[in-house]
């Protein structure tokens, strides 16, 4: 496992675990379905919340309103709409959330951005 992708593994564990301190139930890492992927897929409350995790090393400044694209987010809502739809959730409500990481192993600073976007009413495809 190259370097960057240690540091993205460590950066998602650290995330899991900061979620599941805080009430959240895990219910996928990493999914991934055709195209599609979603880093972690929890449920808080009755709700759906989609997470997309970034980790920079120390001194990356990561600026929440800009790290995720349009385009990702149009990814992210395309991906969660196939899940909702696969796994027969859509009468769920959801939301996405953004977890940046900072640090070079950890302890990382973490921080937990709820959120994060405008969720738009999806038309459901069949799974």
């Amino acid at each position: 496992m190259n370097e960057r992708s240690r540091l993205g593994h460590e950066g998602e564990q650290e995330a899991i675990y900061h979620l599941m301190l805080r009430g959240y139930t895990l219910l996928e890492h990493n999914w991934r379905s055709s195209h599609y992927e979603i880093d972690i897929i929890a449920e808080y409350w009755g709700q759906i919340v989609f997470v997309e995790v970034k980790t920079r090393r120390n001194g990356d400044y990561i600026d929440p309103d800009t790290i995720v694209s349009y385009a990702q987010q149009q990814r992210l809502r395309r991906a969660a709409t196939h899940y909702l739809a696969r796994n027969r959730l859509t009468d769920r409500s959801f939301r996405f959330d953004l977890i940046t990481l900072e640090g070079d192993a950890p302890p990382f600073v973490l921080h937990h951005y709820r959120n994060v976007f405008h969720t738009t009413p999806p038309n459901y495809p069949l799974p």
